[in-house]
């Protein structure tokens, strides 16, 4: 299956610098900011499978790649073992006990 391409086109910019971006074909829209930092709020996802692209003046951006659905990322949870084992080690879990941190935490006994 041959993935689909939309131009996104500017509708608007905002006096803050803003600018409204809309693709004609499925109704994606969002809001960019560049300065000072990149900000981009999603008003409407549309075809989240289409790959968008659309520029101004000298501007262009493009997706090389549709972004990847959430339920094909398949993260290599073995990554988080040692840290699994560290808390259970450290055992947070008695800090919150009603009855308070155990002697062997206790710090004014140490020599």
């Amino acid at each position: 299956m041959a993935t689909e391409r939309h131009e996104m086109r500017l509708v608007q910019r905002f006096s803050t610098g803003a600018e409204e971006w809309k693709c004609p074909e499925c109704g994606r829209r969002f809001i960019i900011l560049l300065e000072p930092a990149f900000q981009k709020v999603v008003l409407e996802t549309g075809n989240d499978r289409a790959i968008h692209s659309g520029g101004s003046g000298d501007l262009s951006v493009a997706a090389s790649q549709p972004p990847a659905a959430l339920e094909e990322i398949n993260p290599d949870e073995s990554a988080l073992d040692p840290w699994m084992r560290w808390m259970d080690e450290v055992n947070f879990g008695s800090l919150w006990d009603e009855k308070g941190p155990s002697d062997k935490d206790d710090l004014s006994q140490v020599e």
